[in-house]
C-alpha cells in the first residue's frame, strides 16, 4: 500500500513538471525540457518534440508561441491525470467541462475550457491528449495583447 501511494505521488509530480503550456515561447520550452529531441518547420509554424517521462510532448508554435500541444503516453490515462494536464494549460483558474463523447463513441472525448478560448480532445485508443487554442480565440488573444501593449506604452 505504501508503494502504491509513493508511486501515485511520483506520477503526480511528473505530470506537473511535464506539462508544457499553451502560450509559452520556444525559450520557455527549452528552459523546461532542454533541447527539443525533434524539430520540424511547417510553413510559418514550428513543431518541437520533447520526451519527459511518461510523455512524448509535441508542441506546435505559431508566431513564436505554443498554440497546440499533444501529450502521448504508452499506457492509459486516468481521469485525474487528464485533469492535471488540462489545469496546467488553463491559465488563471479556468475550469474545463466534463468530457463529452464525440462521434459514435469512438474513444474520443472532448473538453472545453470555460473561458471559451481552449479545447482539448483525449484519444483513448492512441492514449493522447491534445490541447489547443480555438482558431478564432487566437485573434482575440492577439487583440488583447495589442490593447495591453498600447496601455503599457501610454504609461
Amino acid at each position: 500500500m505504501r508503494h502504491l501511494f509513493l508511486a501515485s505521488v511520483l506520477l503526480a509530480i511528473l505530470l506537473v513538471e511535464a506539462a508544457a503550456r499553451l502560450g509559452e515561447t520556444e525559450a520557455e520550452l527549452a528552459e523546461r525540457y532542454g533541447k527539443a529531441e525533434e524539430e520540424m518547420g511547417w510553413g510559418e509554424d514550428k513543431i518541437l518534440v520533447f520526451y519527459k517521462a511518461p510523455f512524448r510532448i509535441t508542441c506546435t508554435l505559431s508566431k513564436g508561441r505554443v498554440r497546440f500541444i499533444t501529450y502521448k503516453k504508452d499506457d492509459d490515462w486516468t481521469d485525474d491525470e487528464i485533469r492535471k494536464v488540462l489545469n496546467k494549460n488553463s491559465g488563471q483558474d479556468v475550469l474545463w467541462s466534463s468530457p463529452k463523447v464525440t462521434g459514435k463513441n469512438d474513444g474520443l472525448f472532448m473538453y472545453e475550457a470555460a473561458d471559451g478560448l481552449k479545447m482539448a480532445v483525449y484519444d483513448k485508443t492512441n492514449r493522447m491528449l491534445s490541447i489547443n487554442y480555438l482558431s478564432d480565440a487566437i485573434e482575440g488573444v492577439k487583440q488583447k495583447d495589442r490593447e495591453s501593449q498600447k496601455s503599457m506604452n501610454a504609461l
